[in-house]
C-alpha cells in the first residue's frame, strides 16, 4: 500500500452511484482523494491536471463507451490503474476490458471483498482482479507475453474499432461510413493494424480476432448469414 493515499478517479454518468461508491471507497481506504466525472471529457480533463492513481469506469455512459477511456489510460497515463464497473455479466464484456488494459472488471453489485482486494494491490495490481465466475477461459490463460495479444495492445482505440470492423468482412469505405471518418483516414488505420500486427489478408484477420477474443464463431456465422448493412 502507498504511504500517500491514492487518488481515485470515479466516472459514471449516475450521480447517486458515484457517491455511493465514493462512500464505500471512504470506509475501505480513509484519506483517499475521490474525483469524479460524468463524460469522458471531463474524465480525460482530470486525468491530464490531477495525478490519478485508480479509475473505476462504467463502460456504458450514455451515449459513449467507457472503454475508450480504458484503452486512452492503457496508452496515456500508465501510471493510473483502470478498473472497469458494470452491469453486463457477459463475457466478451471482460475480455474486451482486458484486451484494452483494464486491470480488472468489477459488477456493480459486486461484494466488497472485491473492492478491499483491488486497494489492497496498490501500488500495482499484478493480476486480473474480477469474480472466478466471470473470468473467460482467454483472459484466465493468456500468456502476457504473447506476441500477437502484445501487439493488439499498442492498436489505439480507433484503431481497434477499425479492427472490429474488418472482421465483419467491411472494407475501408464502409468502415468510413460507419465511424463517420473519412475513406482516407480508414485506409490508413486499416495500414497501421496490418502493420502492427503483421496481419494482410482477411483469412488472417479473422484467426486474429477469435485468438484475441474480439470475436466468435457464433458472430462469424452471424455475419455471413447476415452481412452488416
Amino acid at each position: 500500500m502507498k504511504e500517500q493515499a491514492p487518488s481515485v478517479l470515479l466516472v459514471d454518468d449516475h450521480p447517486l452511484f458515484r457517491e455511493g461508491l465514493a462512500g464505500l471507497i471512504r470506509k475501505t481506504e480513509p484519506g483517499a482523494r475521490i474525483h469524479q466525472a460524468a463524460e469522458l471529457s471531463q474524465a480525460e480533463k482530470l486525468l491530464k491536471e490531477t495525478t490519478i492513481d485508480l479509475a473505476f469506469i462504467d463502460i456504458s455512459l450514455k451515449t459513449e463507451n467507457g472503454l475508450e477511456l480504458v484503452s486512452l489510460i492503457h496508452q496515456d497515463f500508465p501510471d493510473t490503474l483502470p478498473i472497469v464497473l458494470s452491469m453486463h455479466e457477459e463475457k466478451q464484456f471482460v475480455r474486451q476490458a482486458y484486451q484494452r488494459g483494464a486491470k480488472g472488471y468489477i459488477l456493480k453489485d459486486a461484494p466488497m471483498e472485491l473492492l478491499e482486494e483491488i486497494f489492497q494491490s496498490l501500488p500495482s495490481i499484478d493480476r486480473f482482479v474480477t469474480h472466478p465466475a466471470l473470468m473467460p477461459r482467454e483472459v484466465a490463460e493468456v500468456d502476457p507475453s504473447d506476441p500477437l495479444m502484445s501487439a493488439f495492445a499498442t492498436l489505439t482505440s480507433r484503431e481497434q474499432d477499425v479492427f472490429a470492423l474488418l472482421t465483419r468482412g467491411m472494407n475501408y469505405k464502409e468502415i468510413a461510413y460507419q465511424l463517420g471518418i473519412s475513406a482516407k483516414t480508414a485506409s490508413v488505420h486499416r495500414f497501421h493494424i496490418q502493420q502492427k500486427l503483421g496481419i494482410y489478408d482477411q483469412r488472417g484477420i479473422i484467426r486474429a480476432a477469435l485468438s484475441l477474443g474480439v470475436i466468435t464463431p457464433e458472430e462469424i456465422i452471424r455475419d455471413v448469414e447476415h452481412p452488416p448493412t
